[in-house]
């Protein structure tokens, strides 16, 4: 009867994490959306100092359309003119010394402004702030922190390239939870935050979706991705294409359902590789902000077919500003968004020092 109330007990405790929020609002997507796109190419100068798009580490302010990368080739952070696409500053981090930042080491960095520049590092596991000359100004061991904390031990800080990044608003530091090992359980809230004004660590009480607590192995679906735009928090889990959006609180607001004719991604089999389990299932990334949220992008990918270079199966779905609606364009490669008018499809460099980005802007019929 003790193991019975028990079990009872933690169904009740899934239940009430994945039911909808009583004030959030469901919306179902149609393939309705009639807009035409205006295309053209950009050519950027790309010195063999610099990186070429995309950055792995990049800083997307989208409500202030402001972006900063680290090329972690020279741990360089160079910040750009998004109208020229020429580098405006850079800053290169300290190799040794007493602001030695190793940027091999570096998870994310969120650009703040000149002399106010985040660094989320995964080992050790700190939150820096550095100065247009590099200096460490600031700094929070968290592994220390999140020792002091029940709710956060045994869990690290972290970030993954475009899908995780760090975040900074209203005082509040923003970041990814993980447990500091290899294998996960997903009973853990996946967005921590450093609040400076409190000098306090906390967690948003966001949690995972049953197919990542019901399932001891989620292959290659182990990281969501995750968007920032001002005070909201877009969620893409890649074994679907549905959208959770929730306030820097941590309440759902919205939940975008599967439209219809996307696949739903599945468990890998017992002994699947990680790598078979991506090939045989699709893949959904995080949504991103174009035209101030006029509208979003999303990179979607279908099971990868025997002939990938002959046969089409990536796509961009392009959202109306409230996902009410949406157009699908055949494209195999990743969209990028600084937040303007324009999104852009990064070519791979063909001649040394150039690269092309070719430039959409979407068009109301």
């Amino acid at each position: 009867m003790k193991y019975f109330y028990c079990v009872l007990i933690i169904q009740i405790m899934f239940s009430s994490c994945t039911e909808t929020e009583p004030d959030s609002v469901q919306v179902m997507p149609k393939e309705s959306l009639q807009i035409e796109f205006r295309v053209d190419t950009l050519e950027i100068g790309t010195p063999q100092t610099s990186r070429e798009f995309p950055y792995r580490f990049p800083s997307y302010d989208y409500e202030n359309q402001v972006f900063a990368g680290l090329d972690e080739r020279t741990n360089t952070i160079n910040v750009y003119d998004l109208t020229s696409f020429q580098i405006k500053h850079s800053i290169e981090l300290h190799n040794q010394g007493p602001h030695a930042i190793q940027g091999n080491m570096v998870g994310s960095i969120w650009y703040q402004s000149p002399d106010s520049i985040f660094i989320l590092q995964h080992v050790p596991n700190r939150l820096m702030i550095v100065n247009s000359a590099a200096e460490i100004i600031w700094q929070k061991d968290l592994t220390e922190a999140f020792k002091g904390s029940e709710e956060m031990s045994g869990l690290m800080a972290y970030s993954l390239f475009d899908q995780v990044m760090l975040y900074y608003h209203n005082g509040k530091a923003y970041y990814g939870l993980r447990q500091n090992q290899a294998n996960q359980d997903f009973l853990n809230p996946m967005i921590g935050y450093y609040d400076f004004a409190q000098d306090e660590i906390g967690a948003l009480s966001i949690p995972y979706p049953e197919f990542y607590t019901q399932n001891e192995n989620v292959g290659s679906y182990q990281f969501p991705g995750i968007t920032w735009i001002g005070e909201s928090i877009f969620i893409v889990f890649p074994y679907s294409p549905e959208i959770f959006v929730y306030d820097l609180d941590g309440h759902l607001q919205t939940h975008v359902l599967k439209p219809d004719g996307f696949k739903m991604g599945k468990a890998p089999d017992p002994d699947q590789s990680n790598r078979s389990h991506l090939l045989s299932n699709p893949l959904y990334q995080g949504v991103i902000p174009v035209g101030g949220g006029q509208f979003f992008v999303q990179y979607s990918q279908e099971q990868t077919p025997l002939d990938a270079a002959g046969e089409s199966y990536q796509a961009t779905i392009v959202y109306s500003r409230d996902f009410k609606e949406y157009q699908v364009i055949d494209k195999k490669l990743a969209p990028v968004s600084f937040g303007g008018e324009y999104f852009y499809y990064p070519l791979l460099p063909e001649q040394t020092n150039v690269q092309l980005l070719e430039r959409y802007r979407i068009e109301v019929e």
